[in-house]
């Protein structure tokens, strides 16, 4: 039964709409790739996830993207929160950036997605902060799931939110790793911050993303930070996706 998806008039040409899923499909141009890697037996999910907004899920999830179609991997982007900033950030990008494959549903279709999604090395996964509402089926991806990213900033609006996640979340899925995002590291709150989040015992990225603007400038072109010349936060960028790529167990030739 066909499920309805908001297809969004830009673009058309670069994207088609399965009507059998409901899930919209987007094909990007072929750009430019730095190295070729060989292919992976099958996809490996990357999932985003944190009960609280303003994290950095999505910021993290197209940066990730774009640094492992750099490295010369079959990428997909799946966008399953209903506010879809990451399914718009895909329709701003140019036509000759690196090939990212996008799809863009809702929760409820993740067995469609999981079983139908599978020709491409990383598939990365942004989702919606309302995890409660659609437990069943947060679960099933969580599960499915070869790494979970938990972006949180050093707030203690945004500790009190993501630690009690990170303790439910392991033991759904124990491939769960905590990232600090938008810090700025000369500051008490991001030394307590990382002080804390090394205290749960939980593993954490050794890599911080700062607070950038350049960040904020490669997304409204439509970009990832690694494709925006001379940006600051690049280095940090690309030690994040050294860590994910690391702990999935793919080690770059």
């Amino acid at each position: 039964m066909a499920v309805d998806v908001e297809v969004r008039p830009t673009k058309m040409a670069r994207r088609k709409v399965s009507s059998k899923s409901g899930v919209m499909r987007a094909h990007a141009a072929p750009g430019h790739l730095e190295a070729a890697q060989a292919p992976i037996k099958r996809p490996l999910r990357i999932v985003m996830s944190s009960p609280k907004g303003g994290v950095g899920k999505t910021g993290t999830c197209r940066n990730l993207a774009v640094a492992a179609a750099l490295e010369g991997f079959k990428v997909a982007t799946v966008d399953f929160d209903p506010q879809k900033s990451l399914t718009k950030w895909w329709e701003d990008r140019p036509m000759d950036a690196p090939d990212l494959e996008h799809f863009a549903t809702t929760i409820g279709n993740v067995d469609t997605i999981l079983a139908e999604i599978t020709d491409y090395d990383f598939v990365f996964y942004d989702t919606a902060t309302a995890i409660e509402e659609h437990i069943d089926d947060m679960k099933k991806l969580l599960v499915a799931a070869d790494m979970i990213i938990v972006p949180t900033q050093a707030s203690k609006d945004d500790r009190n939110s993501t630690f009690p996640w990170m303790s439910a979340l392991r033991k759904i899925q124990p491939k769960s790793h905590f990232l600090l995002n938008r810090v700025r590291p000369q500051t008490t709150i991001f030394t307590v911050a990382r002080n804390l989040l090394v205290g749960t015992g939980h593993p954490l990225c050794p890599v911080e993303v700062p607070d950038y603007m350049d960040f904020q400038e490669a997304a409204e072109l439509g970009v990832g930070i690694l494709e925006l010349r001379r940006a600051k936060g690049q280095e940090q960028i690309k030690g994040v996706w050294s860590y994910v790529r690391n702990t999935v167990g793919v080690v770059k030739t």
